[in-house]
């Protein structure tokens, strides 16, 4: 027999009160559900951490946001890195634009490459372009200003040092002579270019820069091993300044997109190029106004 009651205007049946009991079972199974997974992950991403495996356990503690010491965890992690560091490892430093499909400018940990170890300091890349920008004012592509007064140079000194580091991170940032590639005629261009005096480049001092041909082909001595993916932060400032833009495989394949060098190479006539490391990983003269941006820095590994 079906009981009723009657609440103000309201006729609750008995059937009434087993579907809500019943959906407040459910929420609660479900709840206790997310408890046990969150409890699960945070022992799994401990025995990660215990194990000395770093980055998947900062993976696995990222996941976990807020949950019990997951944050400090997240901290110690990061310091860790930074004092095993080695070459070919990979550090967290600094906290820039990641994005992601919700909110374009979500801001995350940035993951860097370490290229070199000397005097107690480390030469760092980012994993992945972090920005797409263009290089600097010019009136045509062979008459791009050299590093020294590009716009790119300016952003990664300015509003990249800036926002991308804390007080605590500049400090460990180390000024850096910049100095002229001398590999401006390179066998890779030599059916192209010429050979003749260029105009002399200056040295620079930097917090911040991107790397040059020669530093590219040390550091990164295949093709392969030069692709770059790139944030999701990357693509949108990739719409924003070219929508529409048909894109050869030269600047975005499989996922990956070119990026900056810093050189000026000199062609038989007379003309000025900057370099860019293509989609595919070849390094090439500038035929685009806008490619992605892999910062590079020093930073004292010692306390």
């Amino acid at each position: 027999m079906n009981t009723e009651k009657k609440v103000g205007f309201i006729t609750i049946t008995k059937k009434d009160i087993i579907v809500v009991l019943s959906i407040i079972g459910i929420a609660c199974i479900a709840f206790i559900v997310y408890l046990l997974i969150r409890f699960f992950n945070y022992r799994k991403a401990v025995k990660l951490f215990e194990d000395g495996e770093y980055l998947k356990a900062y993976e696995a503690f990222d996941a976990l946001k807020e949950y019990k010491d997951s944050s400090e965890k997240i901290a110690e992690i990061k310091e860790l890195l930074l004092q095993n560091a080695t070459v070919g490892s990979n550090v967290y430093f600094g906290y820039y634009y990641i994005g992601d499909e919700k909110d374009n400018e979500k801001k995350g940990d940035i993951l860097w490459k370490v290229l070199e170890i000397k005097d107690g300091k480390a030469l760092l890349i980012t994993t992945q372009n972090v920005y797409y920008s263009m290089w600097g004012q010019y009136d045509s592509y062979d008459k791009m200003p050299f590093w020294e007064d590009s716009m790119l140079r300016n952003y990664l000194n300015g509003n990249f040092y800036l926002n991308a580091f804390s007080d605590e991170e500049r400090a460990k940032i180390v000024e850096t002579v910049v100095k002229p590639d001398e590999d401006t005629r390179s066998d890779m261009f030599a059916d192209a270019l010429g050979k003749y005096d260029r105009p002399k480049e200056n040295e620079t001092v930097d917090k911040v820069f991107v790397l040059s041909i020669s530093e590219a082909m040390k550091y990164f001595p295949t093709d392969e091993s030069r692709k770059s993916s790139p944030t999701y932060y990357t693509v949108r400032c990739n719409k924003y300044m070219e929508p529409g833009l048909f894109h050869t495989t030269d600047l975005i394949h499989d996922e990956c997109y070119s990026w900056w060098l810093r050189n000026k190479i000199d062609t038989k006539y007379e003309e000025h190029f900057n370099c860019y490391v293509t989609a595919t990983g070849n390094i090439m003269r500038a035929n685009s106004g806008n490619h992605a941006v892999r910062p590079v820095i020093w930073i004292t590994l010692d306390d």
